[in-house]
């Protein structure tokens, strides 16, 4: 007996730019499963796992009766080749979000300006190569929390999949992405986050060391204003 063909989804991109709010909200659906882990099932160091693993994530699948798989990893952002080589007929979701913003956001993590930058810059360009290959979508931070109706409808069209006002609703449940025993500060601060509707902000500075950093100035006119653009940022 030929076992059902499942539909692969997955969001990537830089951190800290709307993946784990993306994914949790597409998990609400009825026919996604999704076990709110960064499994990273294609990351290098799951090269010799990965064939295994497809398999029980699509065994776990069929047991819930589920026709789509959701994995949310961001840096499978580097991987969009290779899982397309895998499974060529997967969904690849990219997440972007303002520069300034998201880098900002990153340092605050960090506490590293520099591997702020670079982290934002490699995955915003490793995004835009992806593009150019089938099956991609982008979505904009800004877009996600100013306008979520909208916004999840587009795409939940684009992946067909039937849209509910209920996946709105994802914060009335308890249901957190980053496992308890095992998240730091950073993954505690996420799972809050998720416990409240999504609101819009407008992207300001809210550090002045680093406002007034002549690194991130610099890096700007030279590499940044050029990614701001593609995505459609202007300042």
């Amino acid at each position: 007996m030929n076992k059902k063909e499942l539909n692969w989804i997955f969001i990537s991109g830089c951190g800290h730019t709307g993946t784990t709010l993306l994914a949790t909200i597409l998990s609400q659906s009825e026919n996604i499963y999704c076990n709110n882990i960064e499994n990273g099932q294609f990351l290098l160091y799951n090269f010799f796992e990965t064939d295994r693993l497809i398999t029980k994530f699509e065994d776990d699948a069929r047991k819930y009766n589920k026709m789509y798989i959701l994995e949310k990893t961001p840096r499978h952002v580097w991987h969009t080749d290779f899982i397309l080589s895998k499974l060529p007929k997967s969904k690849h979701i990219f997440t972007v979000r303002e520069p300034i913003a998201t880098i900002n956001s990153l340092y605050k993590r960090t506490g590293n300006l520099d591997s702020s930058i670079r982290r934002y810059q490699d995955d915003c360009i490793q995004i835009l190569r992806n593009l150019s290959t089938s099956n991609t979508y982008l979505i904009k931070y800004e877009d996600l929390t100013s306008s979520p109706e909208l916004e999840i409808q587009k795409l939940c069209n684009w992946l067909d999949i039937q849209y509910s006002p209920d996946f709105l609703d994802f914060y009335k449940f308890d249901k957190p992405w980053f496992q308890s025993d095992t998240a730091g500060a950073h993954e505690a601060n996420r799972n809050a986050q998720l416990k409240n509707p999504i609101y819009f902000t407008e992207n300001v500075w809210t550090d002045e060391h680093f406002s007034k950093s002549f690194d991130f100035n610099e890096w700007y006119e030279v590499i940044g204003k050029k990614i701001a653009e593609v995505f459609g940022y202007t300042h």
